[in-house]
């Protein structure tokens, strides 16, 4: 089954969903996560995964602790409303080059994306695809930050209101 984001992310390789609207520590339950403490986060990794009917990633759930600049962010409700997909390095391409590649991947599973920018410039036009779908947002990017970057952000909608 290739993830349609109604109910969660899809962990394909292991048959096994990581739910909408779950706790952290109710997450920490399925699939085995690696979890990790700062002092401003709490970080859940799924590592080796596959999504998107074949591409390998690592999922990665995000939650802050009370902090207010956290409040904006998609799981500052404490529950999961959205997650990072980091992909391992393929064959060490730039990022730009994995963005490219992945992105064919993407448009295989999700269809054509609803938004694209291309990325011509070096500096500040960073490649970005947008999957606007009826449950999720799926935004594959590369960013900078010190070093260029391809990530993807799915998001699931609609977006849970903003905590005061």
């Amino acid at each position: 089954m290739i993830n349609d984001f109604s109910r969660g992310i899809f962990l394909e390789d292991a048959d096994t969903l990581l739910p909408w609207d779950f706790s952290r520590e109710e997450l920490g339950t399925i699939a085995n996560p690696i979890q990790q403490e700062s002092s401003d986060r709490f970080l859940l990794h799924w590592n080796g995964h596959v999504l998107f009917g074949g591409v390998k990633v690592q999922v990665e759930a995000v939650f802050y602790k009370e902090n207010r600049q956290a409040h904006d962010h998609h799981n500052a409700s404490g529950r999961l409303h959205g997650v990072n997909l980091n992909f391992p390095q393929m064959e060490n391409l730039h990022p730009r080059e994995q963005f490219e590649r992945l992105k064919i991947d993407f448009i295989q599973a999700l269809g054509a994306p609803s938004f694209e920018r291309e990325g011509n410039s070096q500096s500040s036009d960073l490649p970005l695809a947008k999957w606007e779908l009826p449950d999720a947002l799926v935004v594959l990017m590369v960013f900078e930050h010190f070093f260029e970057y391809c990530v993807c952000e799915v998001r699931h909608k609609p977006r849970p209101a903003k905590i005061k």
